[in-house]
């Protein structure tokens, strides 16, 4: 199984003389790489179970190891060790709040333009937010300036200053020093890049464990930010 390179776009071309040096464009000024890292999972249904339930059994254990291999990979985007996760990416640019507390509207402004003022504005892409409810709640809350609006509309439950939305617990509220610092994610999602490989194998066991049939899942993923500067993040929220 091969590697793939990935690019961060971010190469710039140069005016010259009719007689001047051609600059040279290197497609790999910061290069990522993704790598087929194995996700796998099993789950196990008794025989009492299968003729309870009837053929549906097998559509719902296929369904329920579907949707864990979903969440193991979203959940190695945002917080993951291996391969890393947005929020614990040192490349990615960390706009913490000065001291663990409840988030600014200054803060969410600093956020949303951080990829313009790292020279990312013009990658390609849809712009979002992601985050937990707890952090939600402040936002629901918080009001910008004397103006009587508030900063996320509670009327508009998928959309946060003129951008996309998300929440979900994936995103965790222990990111800072102590246990109860929630984070927020701004970022050009285009430029994550998921990788999953042509392969997935759903084997079935019916000899390990007398009286169960146990499926296992295997498939491959990676997923690599080409140019960091494309996201921003705040890690020490806490809520009220």
């Amino acid at each position: 199984v091969k590697n793939l390179n990935v690019s961060d776009l971010l190469a710039t071309a140069g005016y010259v003389t009719e007689a001047g040096t051609v600059p040279e464009i290197d497609p790999n000024i910061r290069k990522g790489v993704l790598t087929p890292r194995q996700v796998c999972a099993y789950i196990s249904a008794t025989m009492l179970l299968q003729a309870s339930v009837g053929p549906e059994i097998e559509a719902i254990m296929w369904k329920n190891l579907e949707q864990a291999e979903g969440v193991a990979v979203a959940q190695a985007i945002i917080n993951g060790t291996t391969p890393q996760g947005i929020l614990g990416n040192t490349d990615v640019p960390n706009l913490d709040l000065a001291a663990s507390g409840a988030i600014t509207f200054a803060k969410m402004l600093e956020l949303k333009n951080s990829p313009g003022k790292n020279n990312a504005r013009f990658i390609e892409g849809p712009r979002g937010w992601v985050t937990n409810e707890n952090v939600r709640g402040q936002l629901e809350a918080l009001q910008h300036g004397t103006s009587g609006r508030f900063v996320w509309d509670y009327e508009k439950p998928d959309m946060l200053m003129g951008y996309k939305a998300e929440t979900t617990t994936l995103v965790p509220n222990n990111t800072g020093v102590g246990t109860d610092e929630s984070a927020i994610i701004f970022g050009i999602w285009a430029n994550l890049f998921v990788a999953n490989w042509s392969f997935k194998r759903l084997v079935i066991d019916e000899v390990t464990v007398k009286g169960k049939t146990l499926l296992n899942w295997y498939s491959f993923w990676d997923h690599v930010v080409a140019s960091p500067n494309a996201f921003a993040k705040c890690r020490n929220i806490i809520a009220p």
